[in-house]
């Protein structure tokens, strides 16, 4: 459709009905030729919405692809066609969209500079200009460079507005002036000087004459003894892309320089790879807010290197310099030698021995600093008052004792003296020997040793690169590395800490530890850096040379191919430990073994001789295979003989061939790349690189990313690709990409220890496009592309031009002047199409912009036409750096790239909005805000006037006060792109109502109604702005005028968006605030004398922290009870006496944002836990001296109420009998006497230390009537049940802070209710238990536990084997799969958390260990178990079975049992086995009822028979079989002699091969599973034909399959919980699968064959 009016509507067909399926609409709007604006209103957008939006899309104007539901209004610049494209799919329709617009005239006079130096003269009469937009751009290199103008004459008139005519320079503020002046500017690419003629005539239009220069940045050279450096624009944000070198030129002597770097701000990263500054050939400095005061010495040239890349957010650098003298003390000697002595005080510079300082220069390469100080004259004291001196800026030293110390220092260091108060003959000093030397670099000469990082174990020093090196004799040798230890800081590259043997990967994962061999002739080198951070350890490394210290039968392969052939009887070998060790070269290679012969017995644990592969898994088999390893270093294949004679001995015979790992050079001028094994998982740990050399000219690179499959992260920091130095890739993509390279183009590829993905495959070309033979290369940042390509023979079909950036996010323009295409449908006449978009074919020139890497393809096809009227186009074309911007108008919008489509990855954009140097408002509506979220806004952010990073959902209308220059910044990571934001600005006044006022002071008074501007009273605005920082206003508002209603009909104000207020009260209220504060005022229907208004003294106050002095008082989070404001990081300090005292916090209500780990929200007393679970309230004691500090903070998500404390010094507000016990132990006794309490509310409270403490109390006399509601007395602990007993106990309690024990005497006398109670306070939950029986609780049992509580319980053995009967009476915690909240753990068997009771029995011989865990948000009652060692605590005649075979009989005779309740137990392991019970002799009656004797096992039924029989039990932990003997004389009770066999389950696979018999779940009773696992129970069948009965108990959390599934032999599951019985009917084996995922899902079956034709049972 073509469209040619100047305004109208367009939608999609059938639009407001649903669009049809596979449409493919064009829209063209047509314009006059000539530069013009036209405003696109998309009203509304209803599409099948997709991630890429491949299914159906709207395209404005060449834009991206938009289908997500949005409305915008936006302008655009057009000349001849304005395109809109719409398209759909073959599914799914919607609405579609709505779209208004309408065209507006616009000029263009422009005027290009292209000289380095010259005059500009405006008006522009040549190119005929309304005066109304006239520009001048001076085009540069396209580098940073400077522009120096000197204005000799202008013709404005000075005004405000500058409204009778201005121009700006670079998008700044407008100027009028007549005064000449001159100024200089530092620019990349171009610079625009725009003038505007306003109002006047022709003849006295506004102009100006300058003449400029243009030169590169930004390298000095500084002549001056003393002086300054910055980097570019500081204080302001660097320049990007810049490299500065600052020369300070020396005398030819030697000179010392003194470097004071007062400020670094630049972007950091762990290898210093952004921005940058080295002084004097040192190393990158990077790490911001690093200062230093240094010396160093020169000669010639002192140099100061420094470089920011192209997304630089610091300030840059600052720093002072001074030649000769150091400009810090009039007392410094400087030594230049490496070796020396240094005596103080130094009389002869007439010093006043209070600052003395001698300073040892070095070569600025990191060094070693011994100083031996063999005489020493200062007095010990606690201050050093007395005298001091100082190394390198550490700690005061004052000491008579002569001692020596090594340190690592660059360039310099430092010792001050300080003579202290002491008169000149006494004065402090000393005498000390020095010795400079290179630093911790080491040869060693020994066969054998240990190498260990500086200071081993203790933390190595900073900036640390030291070399080792192992001297060798020339030949051929092995040498055996044992990696004992390495702790160093790790991290995804291993960028800051590392060790390096001999020359293979860097290595800084701590904990690693190997043994490898190497082979070496000369030296073998070991590296180790650490960076300026190190907080580790660092490494320790034995080594042997020539000899393998760890066994006497090895032998070493040192070649790259060959045969190995075992056993080894040459070197005598005991056939059970033969090694070869096949040595490469120490970098990443491949081994591939071929094992020709192999003579081993094939069996389950290849206990008949085995050999393993680099410490694999046993190997036993006869059978030929073949297979490849990746190594460094070595591989040892270890070969164990077995038990079998010599003759027969395991063997093998294997060839061998060692290659090089996966780094290539590619010489060919085509080809394919592809990861190690691809398609199949790569080796892990690999670092390859991939090198296409070049022929050293300029050319082009095709590179066709086919496929990448890598392990996803954030950050990439665990496989990754890069191209050509460009980002880290790793999320699956595809792309068609051309580079330009001279001599090498390098990618590489990096996957860590734990890769499962496929990897890549890449298709390269060079020289040309892969894809077509017509292709040409735009290296140069801007010029005129014109087609069809003649000159190279194109068939027309596939024509390409490639423009190639830099590599680094940049912004393509292109001007498209003339276009020779016909429009249809399909383009089928030909077309053009820009990196991959849609086809075009037009003839209507057009311009527009695209963000893009590396570089960007035009591909033309010429349709079906002759070569005289092919279709073609000529465009202008500009690249430039992205996304910055620098905004001149008083209002206006900014917006995201691609807005209100998908923004794209690796944005760092800057918008800088101009002042005119005046202290002035600025209004942002952000309007919208959709980026990718996490809680700290890592990934994407938007940052506006240096406030907090922002990425929720949100929008706000904020005031700001600015100056200069109104910076807003946007970032994207690499992934997960979203829609963006938009925001409108304005100056001056507010956008949204005629009569606001502006309060930029600090504090004043506000008066309203607002008279003087004329207010309708119906909205009128008081702005009150900050710094942009958090801050505080408190508002006291000493006068209202409101009429109070329920609606606030009448007149009513709000404050920063708060509800209505309309009273007649004063009062005042604090505010926590970023930037600004509405005061919004509405007068209602009434007349001006009377309408609504207030006055208000008002202060603004940096942030929300508070000091309180007085002894009692309310603490609040900022805007409570409303919700707080974000980012507040509050610190609430009550000042004590100095003295110890106590404190009373009642937590009245706590209402913040709740997490695992309090990350986002927080209260924290006293230095205490975070506190983050809503609806907490106490009331606690807290004991303190000087300072009792609370803090609090929430994130930018806060949406809640906060907190409200009250707070009591030295008195409890509660009541008024209280005590207060601040000993660790003691003895408290009431009633209280002494304090006339009246027994009805009397406290004794035990202040602990504020951290997680037990307080175990030890009633010895107790004073109470016992009673059903203890209406007679009673005593609570902490809050808990009342108590009223007389009987004497002991308990014990976790708590924080302090504990209340409240007492209530009742209605009786004095002389009654009361307790005497010894306590202990002691650190944690952890308890060890050296009783052989007692009870175990949970902190606070039966209440609910503390947060965060992690105890360990230990009860002690004897060292020797013994039971210990664990009784689970209760267990109530926060239940969920795998149990990641709270969980009980004993005998280190698995998470126990959902409720459940069981009795069992353990092994253990020196400690019995049980763990608890409850995490924020406990609301359960705990645990409560009782033990028993040795003896079952149920009763009086238990036997014990703690191995795993042996006979069991009874009755148990020698423990003088009553048969009764008779119990033997067998212990296991803990985990799922079976149980084979051999009942080779019974004696038992057999009865209905069994009632003259009987045994169960397990828990099971009652058996009484004397018929012999055998069966098999599944267990968890231990099994109890339980014997009872009737009512019968000793002599013939009842008994059983039984074999017993424990065994493992294997592989989740179990057989029974008894006639009777018990399966359970493998789930231990309270756990939980969130991984899917099937069980498989296999009944062994008989003949002849039996049939088998089941009786089965089922129990699943949850209803239906999906949770828990009991599949019989196949034919018919079970997955609901009840008791089912089955009887069947077979021969074969009998399969039972149980499946369970999730929650503790288990079954019970017991069953028993019979004989179906004797009709009785298979015992």
């Amino acid at each position: 459709m073509t469209l040619t009016a100047s305004k109208g509507e367009i939608t999609s067909p059938g639009y407001p009905g649903n669009y049809n399926n596979n449409l493919d609409c064009t829209y063209v709007i047509v314009g006059g030729g000539q530069t013009q604006t036209i405003n696109i209103d998309l009203v509304q957008l209803d599409l099948e919405t997709n991630s890429g939006c491949s299914y159906d899309w709207l395209i404005i104007d060449g834009g991206p692809k938009m289908c997500s539901n949005t409305t915008f209004h936006k302008n655009y610049v057009f000349r001849h066609r304005f395109v809109i494209k719409f398209r759909s799919d073959g599914s799914n329709t919607r609405r579609g969209f709505q779209i208004q617009y309408y065209i507006d005239a616009n000029d263009n006079c422009t005027a290009f500079n292209l000289k380095t130096s010259g005059q500009i003269s405006t008006p522009c009469y040549a190119c005929n200009c309304t005066y109304n937009n006239c520009t001048n751009t001076i085009i540069g290199s396209g580098k940073l460079q400077t522009l120096i103008l000197d204005f000799v004459s202008l013709n404005f008139k000075t005004s405000s507005n500058c409204d009778l005519g201005w121009f700006n320079i670079d998008g700044g503020p407008r100027i009028c002036t007549s005064t000449p002046f001159k100024t200089t500017y530092a620019f990349a690419g171009i610079i625009d000087i725009v003038t505007h003629g306003g109002d006047r005539s022709v003849d006295s239009c506004a102009r100006f004459v300058a003449n400029y220069v243009v030169e590169d940045t930004c390298s000095t050279t500084l002549t001056a003894s003393e002086g300054e450096m910055t980097s570019p624009g500081y204080f302001g944000t660097d320049y990007n892309y810049v490299t500065c070198t600052y020369v300070i030129v020396g005398d030819g002597q030697n000179r010392s320089i003194a470097i004071d770097l007062v400020d670094l701000n630049v972007e950091e990263v762990s290898d210093c790879g952004y921005d940058w500054l080295i002084i004097d050939d040192g190393p990158k400095l990077c790490r911001s807010h690093t200062t230093f005061h240094k010396t160093y010495v020169f000669w010639d040239r002192f140099i100061i290197k420094f470089r920011s890349d192209y997304r630089s957010p610091g300030r840059g650098f600052k720093m002072h310099y001074s030649v000769g003298v150091d400009a810090h003390d009039s007392c410094t000697s400087i030594h230049l030698k490496t070796s020396g002595q240094i005596s103080t005080p130094c009389h002869s510079c007439n010093c006043t021995y209070n600052n003395c300082t001698n300073t040892i220069i070095g070569n600025w390469k990191l060094q070693t600093l011994i100083l031996y100080f063999v005489s020493l004259n200062f007095p010990i004291s606690a201050n050093c008052d007395l005298g001091w001196f100082t190394i390198d800026g550490g700690p005061k030293m004052c000491t008579s004792t002569p001692f020596k110390t090594t340190y690592a220092f660059f360039g310099s260091v430092d010792i001050v003296t300080s003579g202290g108060d002491r008169p000149g003959d006494s004065c402090a000093g000393f005498v000390v020997n020095y010795v400079v030397q290179d630093n911790c670099s080491t040869t060693l000469t020994a066969r054998e040793g240990y190498i260990t990082s500086p200071d081993y174990p203790g933390t190595p020093n900073n900036y640390l690169t030291c070399t080792y090196v192992v001297v060798g004799d020339g030949q051929n040798q092995s040498i055996a590395i044992d990696l004992v230890e390495l702790d160093v800081q790790e991290g995804s590259d291993c960028g800051y800490d590392w060790l390096v043997i001999d020359d293979g990967p860097k290595l800084c994962r701590s904990r690693t530890t190997f043994h490898k061999t190497y082979v070496f002739r000369d030296r073998f080198i070991i590296k180790f850096r650490s960076d300026y951070r190190s907080t580790s350890r660092g490494f320790k490394i034995h080594y042997s040379v020539g000899v393998d210290a760890h066994d006497n039968c090895t032998s070493i392969h040192l070649k790259t191919s060959g045969q190995i052939s075992t056993p080894c009887y040459s070197c005598n070998c005991t056939i059970c430990n033969s090694t070869n060790t096949i040595i490469g070269s120490g970098k990443l290679q491949t081994l591939n073994l071929d094992f020709v012969s192999l003579n081993f017995t094939t069996s389950a644990n290849c206990d008949l001789g085995w050999f393993t592969i680099d410490g694999g898994p046993r190997i036993c088999t006869s059978t030929p295979f073949q297979r490849t390893y990746a190594f460094y270093g070595s591989v040892d294949i270890v070969t164990h003989g077995g038990n079998r004679s010599v003759d027969s001995c395991a063997g093998f015979v294997v060839n061998y061939v060692v290659e090089d790992n996966c780094s290539t050079t590619l010489t060919a001028s085509e080809g394919e790349i592809t990861s190690p094994d691809y398609p199949d998982i790569p080796t892990n740990y690999l670092t390859c690189a991939y090198v296409v050399l070049g022929d050293r000219q300029n050319q082009s690179i095709t590179i066709d990313l086919v496929e990448l499959d890598l392990k996803v992260a954030s950050d990439c920091s665990n496989d990754w690709l890069i191209i050509n130095d460009g980002p880290k890739l790793c999320y699956n993509t595809t792309f068609h990409k051309t580079y330009v390279f001279r001599d090498r183009f390098i990618i590489k590829f990096r996957i860590d220890g734990s890769s499962t993905r496929s990897g890549f495959k890449i298709r390269y070309a060079t020289g040309k496009g892969a894809h077509d033979n017509c292709t040409s290369i735009h290296l140069k940042t801007s010029g005129q592309i014109s087609t069809p390509c003649y000159s190279c023979n194109c068939t027309f079909c596939n024509s390409t031009n490639t423009i190639i950036g830099s590599g680094k996010m940049q912004t393509l323009t292109l001007d498209f002047v003339s276009l020779n295409f016909t429009t249809s449908s399909n383009c089928d006449l030909g077309w053009f199409t820009i990196d991959g978009g849609p086809k075009i074919c037009t003839s209507n020139p057009f311009k527009t912009t695209y963000a893009f890497s590396d570089s960007v393809d035009i591909v033309t096809n010429g349709g079906d036409r002759s070569v005289d009227t092919c279709a073609g186009f000529v465009v202008n074309y500009v690249v430039e750096d992205s996304c910055l911007t620098t905004l001149t108008d008083s209002k206006g919008e900014i917006t995201s790239p691609g807005y209100p489509g998908n923004y794209i990855n690796n944005l760092n954009c800057t918008y800088v909005i101009v002042g005119d140097g005046q202290t002035e408002s600025i209004i942002i509506d952000l309007v919208e805000l959709d980026l990718e979220t996490t809680t700290d806004c890592r990934y994407d952010w938007l940052v506006i006037d240096d406030g907090p990073k922002l990425c929720y959902p949100t929008s706000f209308h904020k005031t700001y006060v600015f100056r200069n220059r109104f910076v807003i910044k946007f970032g994207t990571d690499g992934s997960n792109t979203r829609r963006g934001f938009k925001i409108r600005y304005s100056f001056d006044s507010d956008a949204h109502d005629n009569c606001t006022f502006i309060n930029l002071k600090t504090a004043g008074q506000i008066s309203t109604p607002c008279y003087p501007c004329n207010c309708t009273y119906n909205n009128c605005i008081n702005t009150i702005i900050g710094s942009g920082k958090l801050q505080t206003l408190t508002l006291d508002f000493v006068s209202l005028n409101f009429t109070t209603r329920p609606n606030c009909d009448l007149g009513w104000f709000t404050i920063d968006g708060g509800p209505r207020i309309c009273t007649l009260i004063p009062f005042k209220k604090s505010y926590a605030f970023f930037s600004s504060v509405d005061i919004v005022t509405n007068g209602g229907n009434r007349s001006v004398d009377s309408c609504a208004g207030f006055v208000v003294n008002y202060d603004v106050e940096d942030n929300c922290s508070t000091t309180l002095t007085a002894s009692k008082g309310e603490i609040t989070s900022p805007g409570y009870p409303g919700i707080p404001y974000n980012y507040p990081t509050c610190t609430y300090v009550i000042v004590g006496g100095g003295q110890k005292q106590s404190i009373i916090i009642d937590l009245v209500d706590l209402d913040v944002q709740e997490s695992s780990d309090c990350g986002e929200d927080w209260l924290v007393i006293d230095d205490g836990p975070k506190l983050c679970r809503s609806r907490t309230t106490f009331h606690k004691t807290y004991f303190f001296w000087n300072r009792f500090i609370i803090k609090f903070r929430t994130d930018y998500t806060s949406k809640t109420r906060g907190f409200k404390i009250r707070y009591s010094i030295g008195v409890d507000v509660n009541d008024n009998c209280t005590s207060t016990h601040l000993k660790t132990s003691g003895q408290i006794s009431t009633p209280c006497y002494s304090c006339n309490c009246t027994y009805n509310n009397f406290t004794n409270t035990i202040i602990g230390s504020g951290k997680l403490q037990t307080l175990t109390l030890d009633f010895v006399s107790l004073n109470f009537t016992a009673s059903h509601n203890c209406d007679l007395g009673w005593f609570t602990i902490d809050g808990g049940p009342r108590i009223c007993t007389s009987n004497p106990f002991k308990r014990t309690y976790a708590f924080f802070g302090s504990v209340d024990i409240v007492t209530y005497g009742g209605d009786r006398f004095v002389d009654s209710a009361g307790f005497v109670v010894n306590y202990v306070v002691e650190d944690n939950c952890s308890t060890t238990f050296t009783a052989s029986e007692g009870e175990i609780t949970s902190p606070g049992y039966p209440g609910i536990p503390y947060n965060y509580l992690t105890c360990t319980y230990v009860v002690l053995g004897d060292g020797q084997n013994q039971s210990i009967t664990i009784d689970l009476l209760q267990l109530d915690l926060t239940s969920g799969s795998d149990c990641p909240y709270d969980w009980l753990i004993i005998d280190d068997g698995p998470k126990l958390c959902y409720k459940t009771t069981f009795h069992k029995s353990y092994a253990f011989q020196d400690k019995f260990i049980i763990k608890f865990r409850s995490d924020y948000r406990s609301a359960s009652d705990g645990f409560k178990m009782h033990y028993a060692v040795g003896v079952d605590a149920q009763d009086t005649c238990t036997s014990t079975h703690l191995t795993t075979s042996g006979q069991i009989s009874t009755p148990c005779y020698s423990c003088n049992c009553t048969y009764n309740n008779c119990t033997n137990t067998v212990i296991g392991s803990g985990k799922l086995q079976t149980l084979t019970l051999d009942f080779v002799s019974l004696i038992f009656t057999t009865s209905t009822n069994c009632d003259l004797g009987w045994f169960t096992i397990d828990g099971g039924p009652k058996l009484c028979t004397s018929t012999p029989f055998k069966t098999t039990y599944a267990f968890l932990g231990s099994a109890d079989i339980v014997t009872h003997g009737g009512g019968r004389s000793v002599d013939s009770c009842g008994g059983f002699v039984v074999d017993y066999v424990v065994e493992d389950v294997d592989n989740n696979k179990l057989t029974y091969t008894t006639n009777s018999g018990q399966l359970v779940g493998p789930l231990f009773p309270g756990a939980s599973s969130s991984s899917r696992v099937t069980t498989t129970y296999i009944i062994v069948g008989h003949v002849p034909k039996q049939s088998l009965i089941l009786d089965i108990t089922l129990s699943s959390y949850y209803s239906g399959c999906s949770y828990a599934k009991l599949t019989l032999n196949g034919t018919e599951d079970l997955c609901d919980t009840g008791r089912y019985s089955r009887t069947y009917f077979s021969q074969n084996n009998f399969t039972i699968e149980f499946l369970y995922y999730y929650y503790n899902s288990s079954f019970l079956i017991h069953y028993e064959k019979e004989d179906i034709t004797k009709g009785k049972p298979l015992l």
